[in-house]
């Protein structure tokens, strides 16, 4: 696992303040697991955390960035982690962002951004990449240097002339009209919408149970290409998904944390054929979803999590749109994972439907 969050509440020279952040690592977990564990430290430690608390967040994150670098100095393979923190001072919400993880706010029952994801096709990011020196390029999608996905992180020290770790810093009002903040990693984003999401958590008073409704929404898993877009028409079962757990725990079971979520403290999945020690909890009862198949669906990807892991759904999709050939398109998603480090075995199937005529 490579993702990362933490949550603080501290008292800071008499104030009470709320940090919060969300951290996706790439390349290992080691980046996101030392920003978690530091820059929250950094920030509350800095002597202008009250009285310039924009200045203490971009010093403290440069500062996190190039103390993660030299702690790096004896490892050979690349790391580096998105970030997106929310900190609350009295009355100030301010979101600062570094990569494509995302805050999302509801204000007065909408939807409104309060960061931007920081990708190598922007215009302002390409621009900046290119005048140190850089390049971006198209491979399976836009990557500084033909590598990442990303313009701005922390860690990613062999492009760190490019890839910086200065943050966005947007400030908002806390008031009356000012309902919930959503903060989530890409992997939330590449497949609900702001609206979305806003939609299906603002009636849940729970932010546990609202953060979990959203993770359960974001992993649906076989994907579809439909019109140009992707879209998820399974999902994974996994023991920390709310109706999972409770059918778990109805039956007898449990489920706790073991390096992720397992059932019984082994299974990392909550549905499968065998596992018969666990057959009580671990059901092989499939979920099932009818589509039409019409002119507007183009091609099908099957997978496993080696893939899924590392690539997201609209990624995928895109890599393998222009690849007529299903087989030369599956090889292509199989390399992809295996050069972004997947951990675990990977399999790929693509079916791609033919257009017919009467």
């Amino acid at each position: 696992m490579e993702d990362f969050y933490e949550t603080r509440i501290d008292g800071v020279d008499g104030q009470l303040v709320g940090l919060f952040g969300v951290f996706d690592g790439h390349g290992g977990a080691r980046a996101a697991e030392y920003v978690k564990h530091n820059l929250f430290s950094n920030l509350i430690k800095h002597p202008k955390f009250i009285s310039d608390t924009k200045s203490a967040i971009a010093e403290s994150y440069s500062y996190t960035d190039s103390e993660f670098i030299k702690s790096e100095k004896n490892q050979i393979k690349d790391a580096g982690s998105t970030a997106s923190t929310a900190i609350l001072v009295g009355n100030r919400l301010l979101v600062a962002n570094v990569g494509d993880s995302r805050a999302v706010i509801c204000r007065n029952g909408k939807a409104i951004a309060v960061s931007r994801d920081h990708k190598p096709d922007q215009s302002d990011e390409r621009q900046r990449i290119e005048d140190a020196g850089g390049f971006v390029m198209w491979a399976g999608t836009w990557r500084v240097g033909g590598v990442l996905a990303v313009s701005r992180a922390f860690g990613d020290k062999l492009l760190k002339q490019f890839v910086v770790a200065d943050p966005e810093i947007r400030e908002e009002e806390i008031d009356g009209s000012l309902e919930f903040m959503i903060l989530a990693s890409d992997g939330l984003w590449d497949v609900v919408s702001n609206e979305e999401a806003v939609a299906m958590v603002k009636a849940i008073q729970s932010p546990e149970d609202a953060a979990k409704t959203l993770m359960q929404e974001a992993s649906q898993r076989a994907v579809i290409c439909r019109n140009g877009k992707a879209i998820a028409v399974s999902r994974d079962h996994k023991p920390d998904q709310s109706d999972e757990r409770q059918r778990i725990e109805d039956a007898g079971g449990f489920v706790m944390w073991a390096g992720t979520w397992r059932v019984g403290g082994v299974l990392a999945v909550s549905r499968a054929f065998g596992d018969k020690l666990l057959k009580q909890f671990v059901v092989a009862d499939p979920e099932i979803r009818e589509e039409e198949i019409d002119g507007s669906l183009e091609f099908m990807i099957l997978a496993s999590d080696g893939l899924w892991d590392v690539v997201s759904n609209e990624e995928a999709v895109a890599m393998v749109k222009a690849i007529q050939s299903p087989e030369d398109a599956a090889k292509t998603l199989m390399q992809e994972a295996s050069q972004r480090g997947s951990a675990d075995n990977i399999t790929v199937v693509v079916v791609r439907f033919l257009k017919t005529t009467c």
